[in-house]
């Protein structure tokens, strides 16, 4: 009688194994498929980090072609940048830099 009671709960336990393997492969899929997921988020981040920065040396070169001072402020008022003919003209009195 032992054996038939042991026999049961050894199948019973194979189901339950045979159920967490099939559960832990769904789970690996899953975690497959979201990090493929997350490589191509962060490659397109990348793609547009290089776009905006290629767009601001674009944006900076423009404005230092320009002869006259030029500046720019925040909303708090706060310069945030200027171009080379401003600097250089800061720069002239005395050697002084007021940036």
């Amino acid at each position: 009688m032992g054996n038939s009671a042991e026999n049961t709960e050894n199948q019973s336990l194979k189901s339950q194994i045979a159920a967490l393997e099939q559960l832990l492969d769904v789970y690996e899929k899953t975690m497959l498929q979201q990090t493929d997921k997350l490589y191509g988020e962060i490659s397109e981040r990348k793609k547009a980090e290089k776009a905006i920065k290629a767009s601001e040396q674009f944006l900076q070169t423009l404005l230092d072609s320009i002869p006259a001072p030029v500046f720019y402020k925040n909303t708090d008022g706060k310069y945030t940048g200027c171009n080379k003919a401003f600097e250089d003209f800061f720069r002239h009195e005395e050697g002084r830099n007021y940036w």
